[in-house]
């Protein structure tokens, strides 16, 4: 910067100002304010010729204000640098900051200018320092870092050479380029250079092996033809009617042929003779011609939603917060190196693309980065590839070119259309499409529809319908024309998702490219037949603004809250669990930790994240090892008023953890921990869940169905949580479970279906949640005999938690069991066998330890299978097995034992071996005792039935062997072949009971009619009970002790009929018939448990005539009885307590 005196002050005319280059100009700058000028005085250094013709040597600048003429500096430095690579973001500080000419909306890594002595000077600029701090690698532009934890970009089930981007062989991103030119052709053309531009050619001289070539493909390829063959008129007309040729490229070195060629076809897209130009224009081409990526958002229907690539619903926007998130995650120079490197992995067969790679590192510039994009180089191959397999890993590591593109794609939509409102804008896109993608948008008029890529339109509705196919009678096979019409009315207003012209970018400047941005939102307005072809269609669209459908935008933006609020890494991993792909989320936490201090506070939020992830996969021990470090991250810092709910959640996960290890007491202590010090209302439900699931696993279905109901009542009425929350569905799925182990198939179907509904619109439909639900919905369609309808549930869930989960998680044993009682009631034994064998398998890697019940439970099941098909040798060593394993981990578990000896009983009777049978049957009658007495002796009396059975048979004993069976033995069989087993018994004791003995009649046919009612043969059933009916009214002559013993087993007997009625829905009946059985029983023993069953089930009845005070009456009555008899945690003491809680909610 020079410094002059100057002479003279002249006045100069307008020639001498038209070779003036502002930007060279001279800056002085005067801190005396003598020297102070005009805003608009001008000085210019001058010089003369020898003729005293004066001219200007540079334009000069004065300022007496140091801050002004940094300003003007700025001016200039600004464009400059802004695109820099090693620039992450700017700050411009000034004392007049509102007279800096600069729009930070122009400027995207502009973030602030303020005034440099206000307060909060730094206040974007911290906030940017900790934002970046968050990011997954520390600046380190020389050394780059090597990761230790490696993302998944591949797909690793392909073990072939991924060098060359083919992910299938009929990739549709795998451009396929066919020439045809003269055998000299090769050695004028350059071919490096179109390589390079098209990656791959196909190169023939011969016409006619090119035609076999190209009818040889599959036939949804689409060939791209260049033509260079002399005579090309002729040649055209051979193939110009070959389906699978999408477009002609006719190349003239000399202009030889007529321009009337192209009127031949639509195909013929022009007559080149520069080869760069021809490569320009069909690398535009084929951008248009991608397949459109979408998914539809379908509200109605509560099952599925359709979706071009994948059958679910809620992933539609969760792809769209995992795009969020990429586009505002912090970047800086190694991302860009990271995006390159992968690039260079995909090409490296490729040397003219590894020297682009090279060139685009050195000269990559954001402001540039649409011109990258529409060149279809191999960075829009890549890119591409990223948006269609919806590869999180893939997107991230693309993650700076997505939001560069996006941010460009945002400044030219402010440009072009926010500050020229436009009122209206139709655009148009033509698109070969499959028929059953086509039937897919013609299925869903009205619904909207996401755009899953960045999404090529024009104003053009001719280049549109050529591209469509309109009028071409030689489509390819299978598929149909769309032209897709786009309707966008007021632009004068920001959007999510900007698109803009690319006219003045694009190499293709005639055909208008209006680019959109991945996620765009429309509506399918209509669909219609172009009259006289029902091959050629329109569907028209509508833009859908942020707020036009409240549906998606209330729980989008909640989404927002929850995981845009800080974008960094940890949202990532946060969003990656709640979508279930724990994998994925371990991925990105496990390359924090690599790149943060041990000091800095996100540590113990990462380790509890970790925490989170094992504990989902099932790795309960290491979850906990995760959780224990996060909880001495806090503990250290001593600051525990500031953490108090980072601790308490901490606690509530290690108290989880427990519970799967099978220490539940000490898991209740942590949950306890964790509710006196957490503040969060949310953290709360959290842990009310939890100590729930407690109070489930040790049978305590009422308090388990309490907590379970504050968790609900903070979720929806404290923290308002959207009907759509995954939260919501978990809790709704724990309460369909407690109902449904109750016994109260009616309520437990209302909350797991209202919980599913909730899962299939609020998560990914892979989530292992939505398995659970499958699960629980199962259960109740086994107990109800529905066994298609559960299977259909189980191999949901099976499906869903094999790609989710590792192979040893016990969630997947828990499934096979499951399709193991499915098949078993299908009398399918041989799959039953094979899926309850896959459950031990399975269970046998798990490391739960608590599991170890559970395992022996399935063992015990695999027994059962093996011994109906006749292995005895194979169902004696399994229970054997069982046996052992009970009495280790659970000696006091008497009624399962009492059932394993009793089945070890029957293989023993079965082989001759008498003695070993009845030691066996002994234990059990002991163990059943024990468990059973004096709370449930009906069950009791099953197993003492079976001993007195067996000693009349082999021992010749007097004893009637059914005396013992009363009416809720029957209830207990739902083992198909039990049923059938006991039907036979019961007819052959009716057979040998002599007709004069009616109560033993009367006993045999309650239970018979039981049996027959389980297994829903309800006529049979009917039968029976009448029968018993009519035989105690043909007998009057009793003694007081008949009498009591005919009235206590007539109450059984019309008490079951009653169910039978009411089993059918015939309420009148039902209830006329249990008047009957109460008016009985209030004869007898005023604490007998019978009685207490009988007013629940009469509670029942008035709930349904809506009576709803006499309901509440009977209830209360079953209570009061129950309360004398039975324990406090007594299933069915809880079931009554919860109906009179159901009832009292109905009570104004």
């Amino acid at each position: 910067m020079g410094r002059y005196r100057a002479t003279e002050i002249m006045s100069l005319s307008e020639d001498n100002f038209s070779d003036i280059e502002y930007g060279g100009a001279f800056l002085e700058i005067h801190l005396d304010e003598r020297f102070n000028v005009k805003a608009d005085f001008q000085q210019f250094y001058t010089s003369r010729d020898n003729n005293s013709n004066i001219y200007i040597d540079a334009a000069k600048r004065l300022f007496h204000d140091p801050d002004q003429c940094i300003d003007f500096i700025s001016s200039f430095i600004l464009p400059l640098i802004h695109d820099l690579p090693q620039i992450v973001y700017i700050y411009i500080y000034s004392e007049a900051p509102d007279k800096v000419d600069f729009k930070i909306s122009d400027y995207p890594r502009l973030r602030a200018i303020v005034h440099e002595d206000s307060l909060n000077a730094d206040e974007q600029l911290i906030a940017d320092i900790e934002l970046f701090k968050r990011d997954l690698l520390l600046v380190n532009v020389s050394n780059p870092i090597i990761r230790e934890a490696m993302l998944h970009t591949k797909d690793t089930a392909n073990k072939e050479d991924r060098s060359v981007i083919e992910v299938r062989d009929d990739d549709e991103y795998d451009l396929p380029v066919v020439w045809i030119q003269d055998d000299n052709d090769k050695n004028i053309i350059d071919m490096s250079s179109v390589k390079n531009k098209l990656k791959s050619i196909t190169i023939y001289v011969n016409i006619e092996d090119c035609i076999n070539y190209i009818q040889s493909l599959d036939n949804d390829v689409q060939i791209f033809l260049i033509l260079s063959k002399s005579n090309s008129d002729i040649f055209l007309r051979q193939i110009v009617n070959l389906t699978k040729i999408r477009f002609i490229y006719i190349f003239q070195m000399e202009d030889n042929i007529p321009s009337t060629l192209k009127e031949l076809s639509n195909k013929i897209r022009g007559i080149y003779f520069n080869i760069d130009d021809l490569c320009d224009h069909l690398l535009s081409d084929y951008t248009r011609s991608l397949k459109m990526l979408v998914s539809i958002f379908n509200k109605d229907k509560k099952n599925r939603t359709t979706r071009i690539l994948h059958e679910d619903n809620a992933q539609f926007l969760w792809l769209q917060l995992l795009v969020d998130i990429l586009i505002q995650i912090p970047h800086n120079y190694q991302t860009i190196d990271e995006m390159l490197e992968e690039c260079k992995n995909y090409e490296k067969r490729n040397k003219s693309t590894k020297k682009a790679i090279e060139e685009l590192r050195q000269n990559y510039k954001s402001s540039e980065v649409l011109r990258y994009y529409t060149a279809a180089s191999f960075l829009f191959r890549l890119f591409n590839e990223a948006l269609r397999t919806e590869n999180i890993d893939f997107l991230f590591v693309f993650r700076f070119f997505l939001a560069d593109v996006y941010n460009q794609l945002r400044q030219l939509y402010i440009e072009q259309f926010l500050n020229h409102q436009i009122d209206s804008l139709e655009l148009f896109r033509g698109q070969f499409m499959t028929i059953d993608e086509f039937n897919i948008i013609k299925e869903n008029v009205g619904r909207l529809i996401s755009i899953n890529s960045f999404f090529s339109t024009t104003k053009d509705y001719s280049v549109a319908s050529i591209f469509a196919g309109f009028g071409d009678q030689n489509k390819p096979l299978g598929q149909i024309s769309v032209l897709f019409q786009i309707e966008i009315n007021d632009t004068g207003h920001s959007i999510k998702r900007p698109f803009a012209s690319l006219q003045e970018i694009s190499k293709i400047q005639d055909e208008e490219e209006i680019l959109f941005s991945v996620g765009t939102i429309f509506r399918i307005e209509d669909v219609t037949n172009i009259p006289g072809s029902n091959q050629d269609w329109y569907v028209s669209l509508k833009l859908v603004n942020n707020d036009d459908d409240n549906e998606i935008t209330q729980y989008r933006k909640e989404l927002e809250q929850e995981f845009c609020h800080n974008c960094d890494l940890c949202s990532l991993g946060s969003a990656l669990i709640k979508m279930g792909d724990y994998n994925k989320a371990e991925r990105y936490f496990q390359i924090i930790l690599e790149h943060v201090s041990q000091s800095q506070t996100t540590v113990p939020l990462i380790h509890t994240y970790l925490g989170i992830i094992y504990h989902n996969k099932g790795d309960y021990q290491k979850a906990l090892e995760y959780h224990q470090t996060a909880l001495e991250y806090y503990i250290e810092r001593n600051h525990l008023y500031y953490y108090e709910d980072e601790i308490g959640v901490t606690y509530t996960h290690i108290g989880s953890n427990y519970n799967q290890l099978g220490k539940n007491q000490l898991a209740l202590e942590y949950f306890t921990k964790a509710i006196q010090i957490q503040r969060s209302p949310r953290r709360n439900a959290y842990t009310f869940n939890q100590i729930a699931l407690i109070y489930r696993d040790n049978g305590d279905y009422q308090l388990a169905l309490e907590y379970f109901q504050k968790a609900l009542d903070i979720d929806e009425n404290i923290l308002k949580l959207h009907k759509y929350n995954p939260s919501l569905a978990t809790v709704y799925n724990n309460i369909g479970e407690i109902y449904s182990r109750l016994g109260d198939d009616e309520n437990a179907l209302k909350n797991l279906e209202h919980a599913l509904n909730i899962r299939l619109k609020g998560t990914d439909s892979t989530h292992t949640d939505l398995a659970a639900i499958y699960n629980n919905l199962s259960d109740i369609y086994i107990r109800r005999k529905c066994f298609d309808k559960a299977l259909e549930m189980l191999e949901k869930a099976l499906e869903i938690d094999t790609q989710a989960l590792p192979d040893n998680h016990p969630s997947l044993a828990v499934t096979h069991n499951n399709i193991a009682l499915v098949y078993s009631g299908k009398d399918d034994l041989t799959k039953a066998i094979y899926h309850q064998e896959a459950a031990i398998k399975i269970m046998l890697k798990s490391d739960a330890k608590n599991d170890a019940a559970r395992l022996a439970s399935y063992q015990y099941n695999l027994g059962c299978l093996q011994f109906t098909l006749g292995n005895n040798t194979k169902a004696l060593k399994i229970f054997e097995k069982t046996l052992k394993a009970q009495l280790e981990y659970s000696p006091k578990d008497h009624e399962n034992l009492s059932n394993t000896y009793l089945s070890l009983s029957r293989v023993c009777e079965k082989d001759g071996n008498i003695p070993k049978a009845l030691e066996c049957l002994e234990k059990s009658v002991e163990n059943a005792r024990i468990s059973l007495l004096p709370h449930n002796s009906a069950k009791f009396n099953i197993f003492q039935a079976q001993f007195e059975l067996f000693k009349s048979k082999h021992f010749g004993k007097n004893e009637r062997t059914m005396e013992k069976v009363i009416y809720v033995q029957a209830d207990t069989f739902d083992n198909t072949s039990e049923q059938d087993e006991w039907v036979t018994r019961c007819k052959d004791e009716l057979e040998k009971i002599p007709l004069d003995d009616f109560l033993e009649r009367i006993r045999v046919l309650n239970t018979l009619g039981t049996i027959y009612s389980r297994k829903t043969n309800y006529q049979m059933a009917m039968k029976c009970f009448e029968d018993a009916i009519s035989l105690h009214n043909q007998h009057h002559s009793l003694t007081l002790t008949e009498e009591q013993e005919l009235e206590s087993l007539m109450t059984v007997v019309y008490f079951n009929l009653a169910r039978l009625y009411y089993r059918q829905k015939n309420w009148n009946i039902a209830f006329q018939v249990l008047e009957k059985s109460l008016r009985l029983a209030s004869k007898q023993d005023q604490q007998n448990i019978m009685l207490a069953e009988l007013y629940n089930f009469a509670g029942i009845m008035f709930g349904f005539k809506r009576d709803l005070s006499q309901a509440e009456h009977y209830f209360n009555m079953a209570i009061d009885i129950a309360k004398k008899c039975l324990p406090k945690n007594h299933p069915d003491l809880q079931r009554y307590c919860l109906q009179l809680k159901q009832i009292k909610d109905f009570i104004p």
